[in-house]
């Protein structure tokens, strides 16, 4: 659930720079919401790595390891005309509007597979705390 949370916290993200009218505050919501986004990330690669088995988590990031920059091609190939269009409020504004859709799309597909993944994780455990 790492990278649904995280596109989440980017949505509302480029939603409060969006509508900021200060730079300071931008700066501030994007330290903050980075740090985030990184605990997010290091979650999420944790757990994707705890719950594949040894035969099969190479693909599984090779995977993941496509869909970013494929994401991020297609953001950039519609970016530029959008600036164009609406400027950087604008660009922000859809960026956090995309991010909130996502999170709202995907989150009862998550509940639902975290309901159903009930069986113990493979492999050895991590100590939290």
């Amino acid at each position: 659930m790492g990278p649904l949370l995280r596109d989440g916290t980017d949505g509302r993200r480029y939603g409060l720079i969006a509508v900021s009218p200060w730079f300071a505050v931008a700066l501030i919501v994007s330290g903050v919401t980075g740090i985030a986004d990184a605990l997010g990330s290091v979650a999420g690669t944790t757990l994707i790595q705890r719950s594949s088995g040894d035969s099969i988590r190479g693909r599984i990031f090779a995977v993941i390891g496509v869909i970013y920059p494929a994401g991020n091609i297609i953001a950039f190939s519609i970016g530029g005309p959008l600036l164009a269009a609406h400027g950087p409020r604008g660009v922000f504004a859809a960026g956090g509007v995309i991010g909130l859709a996502a999170t709202a799309a995907m989150w009862p597909v998550a509940m639902r597979l975290r309901r159903l993944a009930n069986a113990p994780v493979d492999g050895p455990e991590l100590a939290d705390g």
